[in-house]
């Protein structure tokens, strides 16, 4: 089966149902790779050195991460202990902070869609599309009108899944039809990033929990994400030695 592609953080990913109730879910096997690279010619020789030469030095991350355990924790080495991080609210919140500062102004990529997909909608979702076109754009949708009680959506965040991008502009228009003026923003943001972000159960290579990491490092107010909810648990090196009596 062939890997999902998507750019900036986004993919397919589907998450397998459990066979039974009791029963511990299945891990999806849909990955997160970080940049979708177009294939070319083989550079000659001359160039390669010249791609090399000015190839700015690795990201400094203070976290190094060690591996991925119970489905959806990352676990990484601080400078003063051990890290648990919940991957799915580490990215959300790296993406609630991205797409606000959107929202507020910064560009917004978008990413065409080779075929544009049609979105039924409720009147009331139907009046919010027109309400907050400006809204959507700055998000990164390409939205219109497609007859009565549809949109047509040509083109969407870079960082939302394909396979969810119907499943979050149902959501987010639901957001901005039901929030308050002065919250409309957050709202909005809260929305798109929980559709666009790695879920719990999504398998992450090291390299990917590597620039996750970097991001949440740079990324303010990154101990909890947009509902508040924490992003990591430190255990310290003194509460290590503490717990296995190594106070030598």
């Amino acid at each position: 089966m062939s890997r999902p592609t998507w750019a900036g953080w986004s993919a397919a990913a589907t998450r397998s149902p459990s066979s039974t109730s009791h029963s511990r879910p299945r891990r999806s096997t849909s990955t997160w790779p970080l940049q979708t690279v177009a294939a070319g010619p083989a550079p000659r020789t001359s160039d390669i050195a010249l791609q090399i030469e000015p190839a700015p030095a690795p990201p400094a991350t203070l976290l190094r991460p060690l591996g991925q355990v119970l489905d959806g924790y990352l676990v990484a080495e601080g400078p003063d202990g051990i890290i648990l991080i919940d991957q799915h609210a580490a990215h959300e919140r790296v993406l609630y902070n991205r797409f606000l500062s959107r929202l507020r102004g910064a560009p917004a990529p978008s990413q065409p869609l080779l075929l544009p997909q049609v979105v039924e909608l409720e009147p009331s979702l139907v009046a919010a599309a027109a309400d907050h076109g400006e809204r959507l754009n700055a998000l990164g949708f390409e939205v219109e009108s497609f007859g009565q009680g549809a949109v047509q959506v040509r083109a969407a965040p870079v960082e939302t899944p394909a396979g969810r991008i119907e499943e979050a502009l149902l959501d987010l228009l639901s957001s901005l039809a039901g929030s308050r003026a002065e919250d409309r923003q957050e709202q909005a943001a809260a929305s798109i990033a929980c559709h666009s972000a790695v879920r719990f159960g999504d398998s992450m290579d090291l390299s990917e929990q590597r620039r996750l990491l970097e991001e949440l490092e740079r990324t303010p107010d990154s101990i909890t994400c947009p509902h508040g909810r924490p992003t990591r648990l430190e255990l310290s090196t003194q509460e290590l030695r503490r717990h296995f009596r190594r106070n030598y």
